[in-house]
C-alpha cells in the first residue's frame, strides 16, 4: 500500500454510544498504517439513543455533562482531556473536520425514532461547528437469539433491513453520508460457518481460543484464578474442558488463588458471541471448612450461549 502523508490531522468527533468507542481499537492503528494523524474525540453514553443525546444538549445550558470523554491523537490518550463533558463543549473544543452520529442500537429499526431529535442534533453541529462534515455511523443488527427480536415480532434480517432503510432515510434528509458499518457486519455473517473452532487468538476480526481438555488428579487443579486473555475476539468457542478447583478460604467469589475458577477476559472489547460447551468442574471439598468459588465468569461477549 502506498502511503498517503497528511500535512495535518484529520479531527473526528463521535458523538454515540458503544457502537462508535469500538473505532477507537482499530481506527488509530489503520490510519497509521496510511500514514496518516487522526485526532479521536469519543462522547460516549452506553445505548444512548439521538432522543436522550438531544435531551443532554437542552440540559447542557445548565452545566450537565453526562458524557464520558476521551481524546486520542495518534492513538494516544491525552490525559488533560476533562473525563466528563456535554455536546456543546466538545463541539467547541476544537476544529473539527468530522462529526459522527448514530442511533441507539435498540431505536435504530424505527425510523419515527430519528425525529425529531435527530434533526434537532444535526441543526446544532451545523451551528456550531459550521465547517464540520456530520456523518452518520450505521450501526447493525443483533445476533439472531437476542431475546428483544422475539419481544419486537422480528428476526436478525428484518431488524438490519430496517435499520438500514432507517440511516439512509435520515441521511438523505439532511445531505449527509453514511458508515455502512451495518452492512458490512451483516454481509461478514454470511461468510461465517456455523460452529466456530479456529484455533487462533486475536485476529482483525474474528478472535477464538480452543482448548485442550486436561485431566487432573485430586488435589491438582489446574486453575489458579487468573484469567485468559483474548484480543478483540468476536467470537469465542470452548468446548469438551475439565476445570480442577477447590473450595476457599476467601469467601463465595474467590477461587483457590482468590479469583473465579475459570475467567474470560477481553480488555475493553465487547460485541462477542460466546459459545460455551460440555465444560465440567470439578470441585474438592476443603476437608476443614470453605466457600464454594465463583466457577465461571466470561467479560468477553454481550451475548453468551452456555
Amino acid at each position: 500500500m502506498t502511503n498517503i502523508v497528511a500535512a495535518t490531522a484529520l479531527k473526528i468527533l463521535m458523538i454515540g454510544n458503544s457502537f462508535s468507542i469500538s473505532n477507537v481499537h482499530n481506527m488509530p492503528q489503520i490510519c497509521d498504517s496510511m500514514g496518516l494523524k487522526l485526532e479521536l474525540g469519543s462522547l460516549y453514553i452506553g445505548g444512548c439513543t439521538l432522543k436522550r443525546h438531544w435531551k443532554n444538549v437542552e440540559d447542557a445550558k445548565d452545566g450537565f455533562a453526562p458524557y464520558g470523554y476521551r481524546l486520542y491523537i495518534d492513538g494516544k490518550r491525552v490525559e488533560s482531556a476533562p473525563d466528563k463533558t456535554n455536546i456543546p463543549e466538545a463541539l467547541k473544543a476544537r476544529k473539527w473536520d468530522i462529526v459522527t452520529i448514530q442511533q441507539g442500537s435498540h431505536e435504530s429499526w424505527r425510523p419515527e425514532s430519528y425525529s425529531p431529535y435527530g434533526d434537532n442534533l444535526v441543526k446544532t453541529i451545523r451551528e456550531l461547528c459550521p465547517t464540520a462534515e456530520i456523518v452518520v455511523q450505521e450501526t447493525w443488527s443483533y445476533t439472531p437469539w437476542d431475546v428483544r427480536l422475539k419481544k419486537w415480532g422480528i428476526d436478525q434480517n428484518e431488524m438490519y433491513d430496517k435499520l438500514h432503510d432507517a440511516y439512509a432515510a435520515f441521511a438523505a434528509k439532511h445531505g449527509l453520508r453514511v458508515i455502512p458499518m451495518g452492512k458490512a457486519v451483516q454481509l461478514w455473517r454470511k461468510t461465517l460457518p456455523v460452529k466456530y473452532t479456529a484455533d487462533s487468538i486475536g485476529g482483525d476480526v474474528v478472535g477464538s481460543l480452543k482448548f485442550i481438555p486436561v485431566k487432573g488428579k485430586p488435589g491438582e487443579f489446574t486453575t489458579d484464578g487468573d484469567p485468559f486473555h483474548l484480543n478483540n475476539a468476536s467470537y469465542i468457542s470452548v468446548s469438551d474442558v475439565d476445570v480442577y478447583t477447590t473450595t476457599s478460604q476467601y469467601g463465595g467469589d474467590y477461587g483457590p488463588g482468590g479469583g473465579t475458577a475459570l475467567c474470560f477476559s477481553n480488555g475493553s472489547w465487547g460485541g462477542a458471541f460466546s459459545d460455551y460447551q460440555n465444560l465440567r468442574f470439578h470441585i474438592l471439598v476443603n476437608g476443614t471448612w470453605g466457600y464454594m468459588p465463583c466457577l465461571f465468569y466470561s467479560a468477553v461477549n454481550d451475548y453468551c450461549r452456555i
